[in-house]
């Protein structure tokens, strides 16, 4: 049976991208993806929230984020969910879903203007 994974986002980083190396020597970037979504609130007004965003960026990809993009650049994410397992420096296992990214489209650059 056929499955899909994919996902879509766009959004603001809600920090710089942090250059990375993965356990196998690999270069990727670790991004804080903000998105905004709107709910109505028990009131029946309607609120405005905040997701965020573990996005992986690997390679010369990653190297192009870290290199063009600061926190507050408004960028789009095509990828997929995906799960893994880390350890803290206490020792630590902890698991995460993030998304890892097949293709990432600068809306804004590192030293432009940050209109939302």
């Amino acid at each position: 049976m056929f499955g899909l994974n994919k996902v879509y986002l766009v959004g603001h980083l809600g920090s710089d991208p942090q250059p990375c190396l993965s356990k196998n020597g690999k270069t990727y970037a670790k991004l804080n993806l903000a998105t905004q979504r709107s709910r109505k609130n028990e009131n029946g007004n309607w609120d405005s929230l905040t997701d965020w965003h573990t996005v992986t960026a690997w390679g010369k990809q990653g190297e192009a984020c870290i290199e063009h993009l600061n926190k507050g650049s408004k960028l789009m994410v095509e990828g997929y969910l995906s799960h893994f397992e880390f350890t803290t420096e206490n020792g630590e296992t902890r698991k995460q879903t993030g998304i890892t990214a097949h293709n990432i489209e600068f809306f804004q650059k590192k030293n432009s203007t940050q209109a939302a």
